[in-house]
């Protein structure tokens, strides 16, 4: 090992919130957490289980570097470590200016499939990153690196099964602190909230009501016919908040794709990790412009709660009672791996221990693979579109409670949302047109969905369908791929959403071949 390895921290990322520093401590968080001035090692964990708000922090002494982000790795860190390198940063776009970076050719494959590098990887030799829930510390003297888990959402030992009622008095319990901590974290900042009118959005707007905050703003977006339009406007006019519809096209997204800005947001948000989320791009870019919305606003989305009250639980694992390590590989292949559809080595997703695994113990592993792979770094990661545009956000529903609640919840209560429905449903007993279904398929979403059943078995129902796919997507997002380029590469290399060819144009825009 050399001796002389340059260790630095490079910081550089300020945009939402601002990187503060008490005395060797950084520090970013959308609260203000108390640090001590002087990191007591041998106890950190304690320390970084106390924190309750979204987070990230680098601490250095004459000894040591330690990195750690929140359990969603909402403010990533990297870190890049070679015999002559150590550097911890939150943005990799000027690593390139510095060193010579190579390709790590295996994960290529693996972020076309699936948007995102899994474990610590990257697309970049050499280059890592600090996984959700985890926190690493560097020696300066011994130049060891040592990754530590502090977290991990499991779908824990079940507590004796209560009441449907007492689940119902807890979620009541949690929303009111929750709505609390919206408010003091917010002030009289002005909240923004994506509404596309699913659940999600419309218990962040029941959130902000029961914090008493009325400078709200909602907003969607998509193509005039988008069937979420309707539903959006209906229940921000229920809770009496300003809604505004930004209108998308094909040459919108052309536009958006040719233009310079995109490069640059690619560059900031994927940190040859993580496919950038575009759907909000230009409907954010407008409010901005127009100055609809205020410079210093919260931006609000209703991430990742269907996931947390299980709607990712597999039918097959509700259906089967045991699972072998195969088994359970190739359920999170056939969801997680599928923007294109080829051949892959699935058996090494996960390492299981267990030969054999009862289905409660499979929905544990699926869900925390999907919530440090998919959630953390494809989902989560979307708020780097608010920042780049120099907003703050929040994400209420990832709050710390509500993982330490869902995670406790027998595997019947998280079949289809169960729990949180039948409580949705209770809390809004009194207004029928909250409680109506956030799905309603218009006449050509229905004729796609028929015809997905039967996507292989005839050329010409395959083409049908994909262009219909093409015309009517709600947020016109295949407009940012030529027509006959979407049709022609969907049938022969059987790329199946938008995102598969988001993929291919990062690893293009990033130079890496």
């Amino acid at each position: 090992m050399n001796n002389n390895i340059l260790s630095r921290i490079v910081l550089r990322n300020n945009k939402g919130y601002a990187w503060e520093n008490n005395n060797g401590l950084f520090y970013k968080s959308d609260e203000s957490p108390v640090f001590p001035s002087a990191i007591d090692i041998d106890n950190i964990e304690i320390l970084i289980n106390q924190i309750t708000s979204s987070f990230s922090f680098v601490y250095e002494n004459e000894d040591v570097i330690i990195a750690c982000v929140d359990r969603i790795r909402s403010m990533p860190l990297f870190y890049y470590f070679d015999e002559n390198n150590f550097i911890i940063t939150d943005n990799t776009t000027f690593l390139d200016k510095e060193i010579s970076l190579e390709l790590e050719g295996e994960f290529i494959d693996e972020f076309k499939l699936t948007g995102f590098v899994t474990k610590n990887n990257t697309l970049v030799k050499n280059l890592y990153q600090i996984e959700a829930g985890a926190y690493l510390v560097y020696n300066k003297r011994t130049h060891k690196c040592v990754i530590k888990q502090y977290f991990s959402f499991e779908r824990e030992e079940y507590l004796p099964e209560k009441k449907e009622s007492d689940y119902f008095n807890d979620l009541d319990n949690l929303y009111v602190n929750l709505a609390k901590k919206i408010k003091k974290q917010v002030g009289d900042k002005q909240c923004v909230v994506p509404l596309s009118g699913g659940y999600d959005s419309r218990l962040i707007l029941y959130l902000l009501k029961e914090a008493g905050i009325t400078n709200v703003v909602c907003f969607s977006y998509g193509i005039k016919s988008n069937y979420e339009k309707n539903i959006s406007k209906k229940i921000a006019d229920l809770f009496n908040f300003k809604w505004i519809f930004v209108e998308y096209s094909e040459g919108l997204w052309l536009n958006t794709l040719n233009s310079p800005k995109i490069k640059e947001y690619f560059d900031f948000s994927g940190n040859y990790t993580s496919l950038p989320h575009i759907q909000d791009f230009p409907a954010i870019e407008f409010l901005v412009s127009k100055k609809i919305i205020d410079y210093d606003s919260y931006i609000i989305p209703g991430h990742s709660y269907d996931f947390l009250a299980g709607s990712h639980l597999n039918k097959k694992i509700i259906n089967k009672k045991q699972f072998s390590n195969e088994e359970i590989n190739k359920l999170i292949f056939e969801k997680h791996y599928s923007l294109v559809i080829q051949k892959y080595d699935h058996r090494k997703i996960v390492n299981i221990n267990n030969e054999i695994l009862d289905n409660t113990e499979a929905f544990s592993i699926v869900d925390e693979w999907n919530w440090k792979e998919r959630q953390s770094k494809f989902i989560v990661n979307s708020v780097r579109v608010y920042e780049f545009f120099d907003l703050k956000w929040l994400l209420p529903l990832w709050d710390k409670t509500l993982m330490d609640f869902w995670s406790k919840i027998p595997m019947e209560y998280c079949i289809e949302r169960n729990l949180f429905k039948l409580h949705f449903n209770y809390r809004f007993n009194n207004n029928e047109e909250i409680l109506k279904d956030n799905i309603s398929f218009s006449k050509k979403d229905a004729i796609k969905s028929l015809m997905k059943k039967w996507y292989f078995s005839s050329i010409l129902l395959n083409t049908i369908t994909i262009i219909i796919s093409y015309t009517s997507e709600n947020y016109s997002l295949f407009g940012v791929v030529p027509r006959k380029k979407f049709i022609i590469e969907s049938i022969l290399k059987k790329k199946t959403s938008i995102n598969s060819f988001l993929s291919e144009y990062y690893i293009k825009q990033n130079k890496i071949k």
